[in-house]
């Protein structure tokens, strides 16, 4: 089956280096095909200025079957682009080509427009993936830009205050990756070997039951590898404490094994290999608030890889979930870090919604 790899971030964020970097590595088995490009085309059919009356605009289906790209009062430029992009993509695939898109889904009706690419190219086999690049950096980048005359520092600046291009379709991606740590060379490797490694990552049979003394050092290690990549993303709120870290957290999850106010469930593969592990406090919430019972707060939960999601991740939090029920417990809460998108994809698809965030960051 052809390959479909759709790229999304901000301008500057070094998609199209990427998406370069992708087709070498593969010895050219991908073609790339780049929004702006699509843009282009619009301005060799209709005269600077034109707009589509409002009734001409989204409802009707195009020859190529795509449906209502866009409804109300959307720009039909944007319709065309997209059917430029998406129509010249579907050939290519049809004659066994892999595809790689960079694109910046934007604006009010970027999840629409991001469900519309994930449906029409849906018979493919799709890895959607997001470029994070902080506004310094892309703003640094800008100044070294010739090649696009509506790249402004305005423009950039627009796409992280106006609308966020890269937060905005966050549900969506199958993996992330920001810019700014790494090179597009880094980058295209790990996007080349993420549908590979999540082939060949079958789930083993596991079950999942009460903690033990013995399976702390385990858990330990889960959560420092969970630390060590959460401290890349914010590298000084999840700066890990090395061996000293490591230490006091395995005496704490020894006191918690004691503590009738948490419960602890690992899963456990066939093999006796620690998969996951979920750790669950029942807490009152503060008086005014009255959510009609206790609430289970989940501070902890790891899995070993993210394709153990769906499975291992599913099964000890409808564990744990059972478990304080039985207690009084009437509400769930999950800390997730912000910028760890295939948890948060997880716990949404868990009938789970954003409840509070915090910004974080020194004195200046």
């Amino acid at each position: 089956m052809s390959r479909v790899i759709i790229i999304n971030g901000r301008s500057c964020a070094g998609k199209t280096t990427i998406a370069q970097e992708i087709c070498s590595q593969s010895d050219n088995k991908f073609v790339h095909l780049q929004i702006d490009k699509a843009g282009g085309f619009y301005s060799t059919i209709f005269p600077k200025g034109f707009v589509f009356a409002e009734n001409e605009i989204g409802t009707e289906n195009n020859d190529d079957g795509l449906k209502g790209l866009f409804n109300n009062n959307r720009l039909a430029r944007r319709k065309v682009v997209a059917s430029v992009l998406l129509g010249t993509a579907k050939e290519l695939l049809k004659q066994n080509f892999n595809i790689v898109v960079d694109t910046a889904l934007d604006g009010p009706d970027a999840k629409e427009l991001a469900q519309i690419y994930l449906e029409y190219l849906a018979i493919y086999d799709i890895t959607f993936v997001g470029i994070y690049c902080p506004l310094e950096e892309r703003l640094k980048r800008l100044e070294t830009r010739k090649d696009n005359l509506f790249l402004t520092e305005d423009f950039i600046r627009n796409q992280t205050d106006q609308y966020d291009v890269f937060e905005s379709c966050k549900e969506f991606y199958n993996i992330w990756f920001d810019s700014s740590l790494l090179n597009g060379e880094e980058i295209a490797k790990s996007i080349l070997e993420h549908k590979q490694n999540a082939q060949q990552g079958k789930v083993p049979q596991f079950v999942v039951r009460t903690s033990q003394l013995s399976d702390i050092p385990a858990m330990v290690a889960l959560s420092r590898d969970k630390r060590l990549a959460y401290e890349k993303a914010q590298p000084q709120f999840w700066r890990y404490a090395g061996e000293e870290g490591d230490k006091a957290q395995e005496k704490w999850f020894k006191e918690l094994l004691e503590d009738k106010n948490y419960a602890m469930f690992i899963a456990e593969s066939e093999t006796q290999e620690i998969l996951g592990f979920v750790i669950g406090k029942r807490i009152a919430a503060p008086e005014v608030y009255n959510p009609g019972g206790l609430t289970l707060m989940i501070d902890d939960l790891c899995v070993q890889s993210e394709n153990l999601w769906q499975s291992v991740g599913h099964e000890l939090i409808e564990k744990i979930k059972a478990t304080a029920k039985t207690k009084g417990a009437k509400q769930i809460l999950v800390v997730c870090g912000a910028h760890d998108h295939p948890k948060r994809k997880f716990l949404s698809e868990q009938n789970l919604q954003v409840a509070s965030e915090w910004f974080v960051g020194g004195f200046v």
